[in-house]
């Protein structure tokens, strides 16, 4: 992975941050001198071995004789020919995995999960190794929260998923990985070739509130919410607002709770752990004014089981 910058002939090294290392190459248009330079000894690769200032730099030529010397990002002679120089940053594994998680900084909902790694392999019917890219390992991921509850948590569950990833937990450490987690990251780790995949941490992008942060959490509650919109529907705009109505949705409404609380999945319980329709209005008898006329207001309050990211476990001896 690198990052490269192509800058024009009075670019600023100092100011593109240029370090010692860059791979530089370049292209030229018309004839004459290429560069203000000490020496003859001139390489159509280099690499930066000191910033001298911000127009000059010393380098090694790739395909030189090893010299080191001055090379001034100048034209002796402009007139001649336009230079364009490209000057390409290897980034570290440290700076990549911090380059993908300011990725999900810049997303930071918990309506979007940005699923690591960015490439992977497939076994293809002649039983070669094809590269697919990371929106294969995304599907993986969506296909297969689809076919689980809403609440099952996806840290740790193995899932079906390429041959082998790439840049992944082969390619990078565990620190690594845990500051893309941290970031908002859903890492997908392997074990071996082959191996079912799995997410190390089921991050959505927002990690600023524990509750948004955890996908499981979010589907959950999303789910609960569009159950509720399906449960009200069919009473929109055929029946009048009447202390009746409101008595009828409120008993709508505990007996979806109900259901939601004692309905449960293998590993992941219910849908929520508990929940109480907490109060029902309308602008009614000259009361709840605020509401406009034709408008029911539930309030209902729900819990929603927590994914068991860590377990402590405490020895006493006696």
């Amino acid at each position: 992975m690198a990052v490269t910058v192509t800058l024009p002939i009075t670019a600023d090294l100092i100011a593109a941050n240029v370090a010692i290392g860059d791979e530089v190459t370049y292209t030229k248009s018309g004839a004459g001198p290429m560069f203000q330079a000490p020496n003859a000894t001139f390489a159509s690769r280099m690499y930066v071995t000191e910033i001298v200032s911000s127009t000059q730099f010393k380098y090694e030529g790739y395909n030189a004789d090893g010299t080191v010397a001055n090379l001034a990002i100048v034209t002796a002679t402009p007139t001649f020919g336009d230079v364009t120089y490209t000057i390409t940053h290897h980034l570290t594994k440290y700076e990549q995995a911090e380059d993908v998680g300011k990725v999900a900084t810049a997303f930071g909902s918990k309506r979007t999960v940005l699923v690591w790694p960015d490439e992977g392999t497939v076994i293809d019917d002649t039983g070669a190794e094809v590269v697919v890219d990371g929106s294969f390992i995304a599907s993986c991921l969506a296909g297969a929260k689809s076919a689980y509850p809403a609440q099952q948590g996806f840290t740790n569950l193995g899932i079906p998923g390429p041959y082998k990833l790439k840049h992944s937990n082969e390619y990078f450490t565990k620190l690594q990985l845990d500051s893309m987690s941290e970031a908002g990251v859903c890492v997908m780790v392997q074990d071996v070739d082959g191996a079912q995949i799995y997410s190390r941490h089921q991050r959505t992008t927002d990690v600023g509130i524990f509750e948004n942060s955890e996908l499981s959490i979010v589907t959950a509650v999303d789910k609960v919410s569009l159950d509720l919109i399906e449960t009200c529907k069919p009473y929109i705009g055929k029946y009048n607002i009447t202390d009746d109505f409101l008595k009828f949705l409120k008993h709508l409404g505990e007996q979806y709770l109900f259901s939601a609380k004692n309905n449960t999945a293998p590993m992941c319980g219910p849908l929520i752990i508990d929940g109480a329709v907490e109060g029902i209005r309308a602008n009614l008898h000259g009361q709840n004014t605020d509401l406009a006329g034709g408008v029911v207001e539930m309030t209902i309050g729900i819990e929603v089981g927590k994914p068991a990211n860590y377990i402590n476990i405490k020895l006493m001896i006696s």
